[in-house]
């Protein structure tokens, strides 16, 4: 496998019925079609620190720090849509999430619904 494999964001039919038990799965419900709505929801289900920002910038220091996580545990990003309307700030979302994940080298799982595969920058 490539180092460029383990980033890929994964694509599941049924997030609803989706468990890790030995993991520690955020959850990113409803449609969250606004930024804030979806900072709002990132914030609250990875427990970002009191000093999150609300911002592009903030977003992309907390996911690449997680040091309030625990330690070594598999942080899955679970989203049930694919989040916002905006063309542009759904591929910086994207963006950020993919620097995130180079940081974490495989410690972080992004995944999203089959459904929504075509909604996502490449």
């Amino acid at each position: 496998m490539s180092a460029n494999a383990a980033l890929q964001f994964e694509y599941i039919s049924d997030v609803t019925g989706f468990r890790a038990p030995d993991a520690f799965v955020a959850r990113l419900g409803g449609p969250l079609r606004r930024k804030r709505d979806l900072l709002r929801a990132l914030a609250a289900s990875l427990k970002f620190p009191e000093y999150f920002g609300y911002n592009w910038d903030a977003l992309e220091e907390c996911l690449r720090d997680l040091s309030w996580l625990p330690d070594g545990e598999t942080i899955i990003l679970l989203h049930d849509q694919a989040p916002l309307a905006d063309q542009r700030q759904r591929a910086t979302y994207i963006d950020i999430l993919r620097s995130a994940q180079q940081v974490h080298h495989g410690r972080l799982r992004i995944i999203f619904p089959s459904k929504c595969a075509h909604e996502l920058p490449l």
